[in-house]
């Protein structure tokens, strides 16, 4: 089988669950080739599992402090290059297109009249489930940014609905747990109020991963670059 399966590369958890579903496509015998979009490709890193990904610009969110700005989302997106990118990506060789929130693919595929599955986390929101800060314009960019036929949404808890758990990419193993070792992954706030407030814990030791970030010692904080075997 053929697998056209695009990808949502802004942060770093759609490639993470990726990662993991690619090894089991890959033990079963499925061709699936992967489409990344979202990020510069030179930003992304350790895709060699992956093998010879396509990559688009497709569409990201601007984010500031955490928080996604519409208007500058707006501003900075290029829809001539992603209406390009949708209209000459050729899907016909594809037994099956899926996307994780992945707009060019997922588009694609409605404009070629192909069924397309979405999984992740975004299409759990098409339930009934609780939702912090949910505004009108917030569900249309849900439901209209990469849109699926078949939805498998991924959420920590069912909420009484059809909704899996999360996919990790986690090799088999009984880690050593540490209570007081943290792992802190918050790529998109503010780095130093992310800092500045985990200083208030001097009691835990806190590792923390964002872009931009180098590795250093503060205290009680371990600050990494991202990594995968990190």
């Amino acid at each position: 089988m053929k697998i056209l399966y695009g990808v949502q590369a802004t942060g770093n958890g759609h490639i993470s669950r990726a990662r993991a579903v690619n090894r089991y496509l890959k033990e079963r015998g499925a061709d699936a080739t992967w489409l990344f979009s979202g990020r510069p490709r030179q930003q992304l890193f350790e895709m060699e599992s992956f093998g010879d990904f396509v990559h688009k610009e497709g569409l990201t969110f601007t984010v500031r402090n955490g928080e996604v700005r519409y208007l500058k989302t707006a501003l900075d997106s290029r829809p001539v290059r992603f209406l390009g990118d949708v209209l000459t990506l050729d899907i016909d060789a594809y037994d099956l297109i899926v996307t994780d929130f992945e707009p060019v693919v997922a588009w694609a595929g409605r404009r070629a009249k192909r069924p397309v599955i979405g999984i992740g986390h975004q299409y759990a929101f098409n339930y009934d489930i609780p939702i912090d800060g949910d505004n009108f314009l917030a569900r249309l960019i849900m439901k209209k940014f990469a849109p699926a036929d078949v939805s498998l949404g991924l959420h920590w808890h069912h909420f009484n609905q059809p909704i899996l758990p999360p996919i990790v990419d986690l090799d088999d193993c009984s880690p050593d747990y540490n209570d007081n070792k943290v792992v802190v992954y918050l790529p998109f706030e503010n780095q130093a109020a992310v800092i500045e407030l985990l200083r208030k814990f001097p009691e835990k030791e806190f590792f923390v991963y964002a872009p931009g970030l180098v590795r250093s010692s503060i205290n009680n904080i371990q600050q990494r670059s991202l990594s995968v075997a990190g």
